[in-house]
């Protein structure tokens, strides 16, 4: 008995089967994994362009005399990285070695801001941010104090009132005084002026 082996190399046309499935293979894989993370124009610009540092959303916490509490969301990141942020009353790129900067815990960043607190910038291990402005986020008087020279206002004087006031950002600073009798005393501007004695 003779047995013959078959010794021809595979048909070309089932090599090139096999490639072409391996491809189309690879090819659906990738567009499975894109669709998966690249869900809108949003988060490539966020995640590609912008390279995750910017910022997602601030939401104020609490407010104190001179200052608030703010917590700073981050966009999520395809791939984790350290981030962290530093706030300055200057628009000038920080140093990536100041000791002010302050780290990113789960996409979020508690920071306490005062009215020097002007720029928000946004650090990983080898970029900065360009800087944010505070005021297109938050804007709001976190205290205000009244002064006068006199505490006593007699009738034909004149009254000024000053004021002191702590911000957050550009808040609308207009004051109006108001009075429930315009008998007795007469209000122009921030000036008081005494008409006549209030009947008990």
């Amino acid at each position: 008995m003779v047995i013959v082996l078959n010794t021809h190399t595979p048909n070309k046309k089932i090599i090139k089967s096999i490639i072409l499935i391996f491809v189309l293979a690879i090819i659906c894989l990738s567009v499975a994994f894109f669709i998966k993370y690249v869900k809108t124009d949003e988060q490539f610009y966020l995640n590609v362009t912008q390279k995750g540092l910017t910022i997602a959303n601030l939401e104020l916490i609490s407010q104190n005399d001179d200052s608030v509490n703010v917590k700073i969301i981050l966009p999520s990141l395809w791939i984790s990285k350290k981030r962290y942020i530093f706030v300055s009353n200057s628009n000038f790129l920080p140093s990536m070695y100041d000791e002010k900067w302050i780290e990113v815990n789960n996409n979020e960043c508690i920071l306490n801001l005062n009215e020097s607190s002007k720029y928000i910038f946004i650090k990983d291990s080898k970029n900065i941010s360009n800087s944010f402005n505070v005021s297109d986020y938050i804007n709001l008087i976190t205290n205000m104090k009244a002064y006068s020279k006199d505490c006593i206002l007699y009738i034909g004087d004149t009254l000024n009132i000053d004021y002191e006031i702590s911000k957050i950002g550009y808040p609308d600073e207009t004051i109006k005084i108001n009075t429930d009798n315009n008998d007795v005393i007469q209000i122009t501007d921030n000036t008081i002026i005494g008409l006549k004695n209030r009947q008990s």
